[in-house]
């Protein structure tokens, strides 16, 4: 064949080409027409929606060698409700190149500005199901099933049906500036905004990628609000489910910009990455990456059926100094260093429960450090199916403390079921620590300490007292709602021994053991050794979700009170001896107070107690007396030693007064006695001390001339004055001495009468000794 021929084969092919697009053309723009696509549009939806309102604005139609359509104010809006919104666009607008379609393959774009979307929740159901004419679920057309009633997804695709041109084309659909607000039947409103979402090239041929950019924000009940931003790139392959029906997909997820404003803690900017395959099976496969702050990270493999759902290759990272920045703790000083808190292993969950089988550890330690004292603390553990062991050590005070948790639990997948904390056996060890008697000082008698005992008193006074005690109502029903149904706290047996702690300079070693129930702790019984003594105690605590009540007593044996003197007021130095007898009695702690109420009983001898100035009390008292003015030199010069051979104390000690119903003091060799009884108020009580104490000289340099002026040998003492700090009532003495010298002198005079009659009666027969010493008896 020539070429002429050839020619004129090509040129009435290409006419025949011409003629029949030209027909297309004309064809079409005859068919698609703005009315036509706006009725067809509005017919659809009505069907969707039959129970909303279509309004459809301007519909513009571009017919060449691709089709354009423009379609302007789009809305769908409730025909019932007065919030009548569902949706709303400002422009819609697709562009479908036919030819390149028809030829070598093209890109089709659908394109979205500025939608606004909104949903509004109640009671029964929401605006979208009111328009779209959901009743219930019931209504839905059931599913197809087998014979044995197991539903039958169809998940085949017959590749002949679709086109070869479509194998060469592609569709990007750009959504810009969407708006979605929301109101739920709690009256939560929220609203999300869609920056972006993009399907760039979506075919059957090569990936798909997609990208959406979001802001977040809601309104939470009590003005809580919370906004954060959100950017998701990814991209998925359709061919992948077209060759062996699985469908491959990377997502990587920025979360950004969180802001909680009721919220303490700060939640960092996070990365996430999902590498996943779903297979036509249902099963999915995958991995998946976290992280935050750049270095902290998790990261796991898995795998979903239906059967189990399986995390392999745990791996996670957290380094405490970020957590704590975080929680925004900024009252704990805190050096985390480069510790971190790490994890591996697998967890596996299967129908009816969890099985964990990871171990993590807390290393390099972890350093507390404060004005008072610092702490290293490191932690390791594992958890194997339904068995876990949790070992602590805590180097603190120059020692140790080992602490080491086992115990067993199965986790559970149970309708209804409620996570209860499992029962524990706790292993507690100190060896070595070292507590300064400057440190105890502090923590109970430091000013802050104080300040906040006084804060209390003054908000249970006064005109606030009924605004304090209605607080503390209110707090207390807080507590116990937000405790119904939960267990209030744990079940454990709790094996406690401590070896050569020094509390300040003297040793303590012992051991008992702590059993631990949800509502109730009992110390069965603690022994220990204590300078050179020995001692019990038994402890029993009831817990509710509001207070917590303690009784318990405490047994000495020939303890040595100087290894108590660190917990001593600091108006007390010392007290030294050995002491026996019993502590006991009951503390009870609410939600603002701490109530207790405490029986002393205590015998102890050789000992001392610096820190009362005895001889600087009696010595002011003395030269207060009007009495003894003219006649106190000898007293000047008299001491009071503070030793004593023995010291009986008994009382009742109560948050607010402290009841001394008997004390006895006598000096070594029984050279002053002292006994008394009465009232101290401990602070923040303002209340003064009435403590009343009898003072005995037996040397004789002070009874002598009490004796020889006021008739009496016992000098009377009251110590007043707020908290401990007590000084003597110099007028409480001298009322005492006054009247007591008043009887004296009046009794001396009577005693002259009688002898100047009796003198008169019986003249020189007086004088014998018999009869002077009977009528002299008569005067004692």
């Amino acid at each position: 064949m020539n070429n002429k021929k050839i020619k004129i084969i090509l040129l009435s092919m290409s006419g025949i080409f011409i003629l029949l697009f030209a027909g297309l053309f004309v064809y079409i723009s005859q068919q698609i027409t703005p009315e036509k696509v706006k009725r067809q549009m509005v017919t659809q939806l009505e069907k969707i929606f039959p129970g909303a309102k279509i309004e459809i604005g301007k519909v513009d139609i571009g017919i060449g060698l691709s089709i354009s359509i423009d379609v302007t104010k789009f809305s769908i809006k409730s025909k019932k409700l007065k919030e009548n919104d569902l949706f709303s666009v400002d422009n819609l607008r697709a562009r479908i190149p036919l030819w390149a379609i028809f030829t070598r393959g093209g890109k089709a774009v659908i394109a979205l500005d500025r939608p606004e979307v909104f949903y509004l929740e109640n009671a029964a159901t929401n605006n979208w199901s009111e328009a779209m004419g959901v009743v219930s679920t019931s209504t839905q057309a059931p599913s197809a099933t087998s014979s044995n009633g197991t539903e039958i997804k169809n998940t085949s695709v017959n590749n002949t049906n679709i086109p070869a041109l479509a194998y060469k084309s592609s569709l990007d659909f750009k959504l810009q500036e969407m708006s979605l607000r929301y109101q739920l039947k709690d009256n939560q409103k929220g609203q999300l905004k869609i920056s972006k979402f993009l399907i760039k090239g979506l075919n059957l041929t090569v990936p798909t990628a997609f990208e959406l950019d979001s802001e977040f924000k809601t309104n939470l009940d009590k003005g809580k609000q919370l906004s954060f931003q959100t950017l998701v790139i990814g991209q998925f392959n359709l061919a992948d489910y077209l060759a062996d029906k699985s469908i491959n997909t990377l997502i990587m997820v920025s979360l950004s910009g969180v802001k909680a404003n009721w919220a303490e803690y700060q939640i960092p900017d996070s990365k996430t990455e999902i590498k996943m395959k779903m297979l036509s099976t249902g099963e999915i496969q995958g991995g998946l990456k976290f992280s935050f702050n750049s270095r902290n990270n998790f990261e796991s493999q898995f795998s979903v059926n239906k059967e189990k759902t399986l995390l392999s290759n745990i791996k996670t990272e957290l380094f405490l100094q970020d957590l704590i920045s975080i929680a925004n703790m900024k009252d704990v000083e805190v050096k985390a260093g480069d510790s971190k808190f790490t994890l591996e292993g697998d967890v596996e969950s299967l129908p009816d429960r969890i099985l964990p089988r990871v171990k993590f550890k807390i290393a390099p330690e972890l350093l507390v450090d404060t004005q008072d004292f610092n702490l290293k603390s490191s932690m390791d553990g594992f958890w194997k199916d339904s068995q876990f062991e949790i070992g602590a050590l805590a180097k603190i005070f120059d020692g140790q403390i080992d602490i080491t948790s086992r115990g067993k639990y199965l986790i559970e997948k149970r309708a209804g079921s409620k996570f209860i904390l499992p029962a524990l056996d706790i292993d507690v060890r100190m060896t070595d620590l070292k507590i300064t008697k400057d440190y105890i000082q502090k923590m109970l008698y430091s000013p802050k300490v104080v300040s906040a005992m006084v804060k209390t008193q003054n908000d249970q006074s006064g005109n606030g007292a009924e605004v304090a005690k209605t607080s503390e109502i209110e707090k207390d029903k807080q507590i116990s709602a937000s405790s119904a149904g939960q267990s209030s706290g744990i079940d454990a047996k709790i094996q406690m021994t401590f070896n050569r702690i020094k509390i300040d300079k003297e040793d303590l070693s012992g051991k008992g053991r702590l059993i631990v129930s949800p509502s109730k702790i009992d110390l069965e019984k603690l022994d220990f050794s204590f300078t050179g003594g020995s001692g019990s105690v038994v402890e029993s605590t009831k817990i509710s979700s509001t207070t917590s009540s303690t009784t318990f007593n405490l047994g000495m044996n020939k303890i040595n009170m100087k290894g108590f003197n660190a917990f001593l007021p600091p108006s007390l130095k010392s007290i030294e001896g050995i002491f026996s007898g019993t502590v006991g009695g009951s503390v009870e702690k609410k939600a603002s107070a701490i109530k207790y109420d405490v029986n002393l009983n205590l015998d102890a001898h050789k000992g001392e107690i610096k820190g009362l100035n005895l001889t600087e009390k009696v010595q002011g008292i003395l030269s207060s007396i009007p009495l003894l003015k003219d006649k106190i030199d000898a007293a000047k010069t008299y001491e009071v030693s503070s030793n004593f051979e023995n010291l009986i104390l008994k009382g009742n000690f109560k948050q607010d007064r402290y009841q001394i119903d008997k004390f006895e003091f006598i000096g070594i060799d029984k050279k002053i006695e002292m006994k008394g009884n009465g009232k101290i108020f401990p602070p923040p009580e303002k209340q003064s001390a009435d403590l009343i104490v009898d003072f005995m000289d037996n040397t004789g340099k002070i009874s002598a001339l009490l004796e020889k002026n006021v008739g009496t040998k016992v000098l009377p003492m009251k110590l007043i004055g707020e908290g401990f700090s007590l000084r003597p009532d110099y007028g409480y003495t001298i009322t005492k001495l006054a009247k007591s010298g008043f009887e004296t002198k009046a009794k001396a005079k009577v005693q002259e009468k009688v002898m100047e009659k009796v003198q008169d009666v019986l003249g020189d027969k007086l004088k014998n000794p018999g009869v002077d010493k009977l009528f002299k008896s008569l005067f004692k």
